[in-house]
């Protein structure tokens, strides 16, 4: 279920809908969020192996990815969720939408810290993050990326109805493309 988000430090800042999903939470990123964001995925070297990162951000390369984000959610009107367990309210990662400027289309992404790997973590707030995009979020399409070696995320990928489409460079990384696209109605 998708609720308005609540709490933001700044009214003035935009806001990115609250989602709750059976197990966890995906809400806005807070500045009190940045420091254990780069320390548990970031700085992780089997989080990052995958990724175009090279490890831990300096905090100027922190506050601008978060600034980004902010600035991203202002133009498209969807971003990236901190993901958390919804009983504790633990950091756990995050999943987000982000329009890719160099081919023109929205991409999901997602990262979570080591601990949460192999539960179903990624692939729950995922699909939520995928039905708010093909839903309120108005987009008719998106894609996601992986270096094919990284079985994980193509699984994850797999399991949400997403549909294989070319081996592609991005990134700096030569990755698999998937989709998926708002189904058609029939009338």
């Amino acid at each position: 279920m998708t609720t308005p988000a609540r709490g933001a430090a700044n009214p003035d800042e935009p806001h990115i809908p609250e989602i709750r999903t059976a197990r966890l939470l995906l809400r806005g990123f807070t500045e009190s969020d940045l420091a254990v964001w780069n320390r548990t995925l970031f700085a992780d070297p089997e989080v990052t192996r995958y990724l175009p990162i090279d490890g831990r951000l300096a905090g100027e390369q922190l506050e601008g990815a978060f600034r980004r984000g902010l600035a991203h959610l202002a133009s498209h009107g969807y971003g990236i969720w901190a993901v958390s367990d919804g009983s504790t309210g633990a950091f756990m990662g995050h999943c987000g939408l982000r329009h890719v400027d160099d081919v023109e289309e929205t991409e999901i992404f997602y990262a979570l810290a080591q601990p949460f790997w192999g539960r179903g973590f990624t692939t729950e707030p995922a699909g939520a993050v995928l039905e708010f995009g093909l839903g309120s979020g108005g987009l008719a399409r998106i894609v996601a990326y992986a270096v094919p070696e990284n079985r994980a995320s193509t699984n994850v990928m797999t399991k949400l109805g997403m549909r294989y489409e070319a081996e592609t460079e991005i990134f700096g990384l030569r990755c698999a493309r998937y989709a998926i696209e708002r189904p058609r109605r029939v009338r």
